[in-house]
């Protein structure tokens, strides 16, 4: 494992005696290689790159890692790609436009049990109050329960409303300390945790031991899927709900419920974003600097750079002036938020929240 969580002590030991097979995320490969640090080193052997919920790289999010895919291939040319996903309606098509490469669709289920799936309607009581009667009654028959709220507050509020009922339940969301985050994991997978209230965190593969039921709020059907797809993993049965709100959209779906399956969100990236492309045009730069014969399709962003002075031609080699791009650099993210705050109580850190929404 190598990503932001791993410790100093953990990661030397990675870069002395590298592993056949590293763990780890785009953000990492992203910063190292524009950085060309020890760890960028290593990719150059890079043979294989195996991308877990491709579904996830959507967006701008998506549009970066099609340029950090592309960089990665400047570094190793032998690179074959594998993709895997539960969700992705158009999985060949948008493969190929994240990876640049031609894919091959292979299909297959796991070894899941059957899943009861209900769709609800609070029509005397709000949706909390529905999601909470679930969790009580689900876990009052010893089901290992998840709730996913769409929200961090909501998140807390129903852990909190839980709690009243004598659920043993605690909240795994982003913005908590890492430290904690699996601590929560951890109980859960001992059975000493009987449910959690958890946001997006949990809709990927973050290994959390069995689960029996899932409750969601209102989300669109894909993601509704891949929230089912966490319960009966070891062959059980399992049992999902989805808890509507007292919205438009879900008074919709409570009179036309087959309507919510056709409504699958599109998932989609944009590899011509020029926002992204100019960058990723400079850190391709800093990656290894860029032949005056490669990359011809970014000539036009090219000669902009060099126009704008963030680019230097030198023996025919394209170079980044770091004086000039260093804050650019460090301010961009590649997953399209802004900079975060962090949350403190009685002078201890116990979490972050990004700009603006933190305000």
């Amino acid at each position: 494992m190598f990503d932001g969580d791993t410790k100093q002590i953990e990661r030397a030991k990675v870069l002395e005696e590298p592993p056949h097979i590293i763990v780890t995320n785009f953000d990492i490969l992203h910063y190292h290689m524009m950085y060309q640090t020890k760890f960028a080193s290593l990719l150059s052997g890079v043979r294989f790159l195996v991308t877990d919920e491709a579904h996830v790289y959507s967006g701008i999010f998506g549009s970066n890692v099609h340029y950090i895919i592309k960089r990665l291939k400047r570094l190793s040319d032998k690179i074959q790609f594998v993709a895997a996903s539960a969700t992705l309606d158009n999985a060949i098509e948008f493969c190929e436009k994240l990876f640049g490469v031609s894919m091959k669709l292979i299909q297959g289920s796991g070894n899941k049990g059957e899943t009861d799936f209900v769709m609800l309607f609070p029509s005397l009581r709000t949706q909390r109050a529905l999601m909470v009667d679930l969790i009580k009654k689900l876990t009052d028959k010893n089901h290992k329960t998840m709730a996913f709220s769409n929200s961090h507050l909501n998140s807390e509020l129903l852990a909190m409303q839980a709690k009243k009922q004598n659920v043993n339940i605690k909240v795994h969301r982003a913005g908590l300390m890492a430290n904690y985050r699996k601590s929560v994991e951890r109980d859960f997978k001992q059975d000493s945790l009987s449910a959690i209230s958890c946001t997006p965190t949990l809709e990927l593969g973050i290994d959390v031991g069995n689960v029996d039921g899932v409750i969601s709020a209102t989300i669109p059907v894909n993601r509704l899927i891949q929230r089912i797809g966490r319960a009966a993993r070891k062959g059980q049965r399992g049992y999902a709900f989805l808890a509507l709100g007292n919205d438009p959209i879900s008074q919709y779906y409570k009179n036309h419920p087959d309507d919510y399956f056709d409504d699958i969100e599109r998932i989609y990236i944009d590899p011509k974003n020029p926002f992204v492309e100019e960058f990723h045009v400079i850190a391709m730069a800093c990656d290894r600097p860029i032949s005056k014969h490669e990359l011809k399709e970014h000539h036009d962003v090219i000669e902009g750079h060099v126009k704008d002075g963030f680019l230097v031609l030198q023996e025919n080699r394209y170079i980044p002036n770091l004086d000039k791009v260093k804050a650019m650099l460090e301010e961009y993210s590649i997953r399209g938020i802004g900079k975060s705050i962090d949350i403190f109580l009685d002078k201890r850190k116990v979490g972050d929240r990004i700009l603006p929404i933190a305000l």
